[in-house]
């Protein structure tokens, strides 16, 4: 019991950096870039985590940490990832702002407002916000649709 209660201090510090990985690579994945968070995990986990646990697990520092020094580079290698993955998010959206990487923010065509706002500036109405709306009903909207 004491082994699980002390393994389960180290689970739960485990999940500060796990949320803050996560979030960035949501944004990356909307970005559409996998590669880059592949290698990060590369570096962090086989390169870094693993040979620090196996160090940790089998002698340490002062004297071996059994399973408690697999949880430590475990949460050292998912900072390190976190960190790796934020930088790149930051540099991503930076490069994006200053346009270098337009061709990368997804497009909105498929979306039904634009679906929508292209059959009316066909049909010769207004290409204003919310185009089939007349008097705030959804007049034109069924005439639209073939």
């Amino acid at each position: 019991i004491n082994v699980a209660i002390s393994l389960l201090f180290y689970a739960s510090i485990f999940q500060i950096p796990d949320g803050i990985q996560m979030g960035s690579l949501g944004a990356l994945r909307g970005y559409k870039d996998t590669f880059a968070p592949m290698v990060f995990l590369l570096i962090s986990y086989w390169i870094f985590a693993i040979p620090l646990g196996y160090f940790l697990t089998n002698y340490g520092f002062a004297k071996p940490l059994g399973a408690e020094g697999m949880w430590i580079s475990m949460i050292m290698g998912l900072i390190l990832f976190s960190v790796l993955v934020n930088m790149y998010v930051k540099k991503k959206e930076r490069d994006i702002a200053l346009g270098s990487l337009s061709d990368l923010i997804p497009s909105h065509e498929g979306c039904l407002y634009h679906q929508m706002r292209h059959v009316f500036s066909a049909s010769g109405e207004s290409g204003s916000y919310r185009p089939w709306r007349k008097n705030g009903s959804a007049y034109g909207l069924l005439k639209a649709i073939p």
